[in-house]
């Protein structure tokens, strides 16, 4: 759940871990940004936050921190960020290495998929789903 969740990330024991999956744990917008502060979260290339609820103010909490410019695969999908959460990732620039990305189930709307189609960091992009 989102305290054991939150207890993983504010750990020092993992400072090789590249690959993090909390995929459907509960994390919510608090532990949202105990990883955006988390040590865990600069050496991380591959981060699966799908099935969540993390809802707007939890992406764009994350999607601020400078740490995860190291992200090559990210999985936001089914968390409730709709069309303000794409914003912020789009206007993030804290991703020139990412490649992947999976963003279904959040109700982009046509707004959210315009943001994504004008996306200047899109150039690394080779896997997209939404």
């Amino acid at each position: 759940g989102p305290l054991g969740v939150q207890n993983l990330l504010a750990s020092t024991r993992f400072p090789s871990l590249c690959n993090l999956s909390v995929y459907g744990n509960g994390m919510g917008v608090l532990s949202s940004r105990v990883l955006a502060s988390s040590s865990i979260f600069s050496n991380l290339s591959v981060l699966d936050i799908a099935s969540n609820q993390i809802g707007v103010p939890g992406v764009q909490t994350f999607v601020s921190a400078a740490q995860c410019s190291q992200l090559t695969t990210l999985d936001i999908s089914n968390n409730g960020i709709k069309a303000e959460g794409v914003l912020a990732l789009t206007a993030s620039p804290n991703f020139p290495k990412l490649s992947s990305l999976t963003i279904w189930g959040n109700e982009l709307g046509a707004c959210g998929v315009q943001a994504l189609a004008e996306w200047t960091n899109f150039s690394r992009l080779t896997h997209l789903d939404i």
